[in-house]
């Protein structure tokens, strides 16, 4: 790469989940809770603008769902799932043991890293669900009879991760002890 010249790094699966995709959850449930997105869908947008800022919709709300999922709900809820597993350790302590497990010849750490994204996808969809639910309440939107069954997959997400996350810790206790010998 030349000096001076900035490049974007490619997007991969697990940044997708993270951001793309738990936007495009949390926007689809909008369409089908609110009147207002479904008759913007149906108006005549043929303007150069309207594809790119369509397709970027889904990563910006994705992605302030991660921000504020990593910023407020993730120290909180990695303590108590932390604790219902009986991990001792600050939170700090134990990235940094995954951190340098990840990079050790035969370690399983490594390897974890799609099941993690994995549960922050659930957690992120949950919460890009409630934002944009909160947004379109904002902005007055009117509610469609589909919004109950909106609410309802949002707790299933929530409820989902909150499993998978679960048992995410419950495997990762034992690769520490696996990884930590190699």
């Amino acid at each position: 790469m030349r000096e001076g010249r900035c490049s974007m790094k490619e997007l991969t699966i697990n940044e997708f989940l993270r951001y793309g995709l738990a936007g495009g959850v949390g926007l689809l449930c909008s369409c089908l809770s609110y009147v207002q997105p479904l008759l913007w869908i149906q108006q005549d947008h043929a303007g150069p603008l309207v594809l790119p800022a369509t397709a970027t919709l889904p990563f910006l709300f994705g992605a302030l769902a991660y921000i504020l999922y990593r910023a407020v709900f993730y120290p909180l809820l990695y303590r108590i799932v932390a604790w219902s597993c009986c991990r001792r350790g600050k939170m700090i302590d134990l990235d940094i043991i995954r951190w340098e497990n990840t990079n050790k010849v035969g370690a399983i750490q490594g390897r974890l890293q799609e099941w993690a994204s994995q549960v922050h996808f659930l957690y992120c969809s949950f919460l890009a669900i409630v934002l944009i639910d909160c947004v379109s309440r904002i902005l007055l939107f009117a509610p469609t009879c589909w919004r109950k069954y909106s609410y309802a997959f949002s707790l299933i997400l929530l409820i989902g991760a909150v499993i998978h996350h679960i048992r995410y810790n419950i495997w990762e206790k034992a690769i520490f002890e696996h990884d930590r010998s190699l």
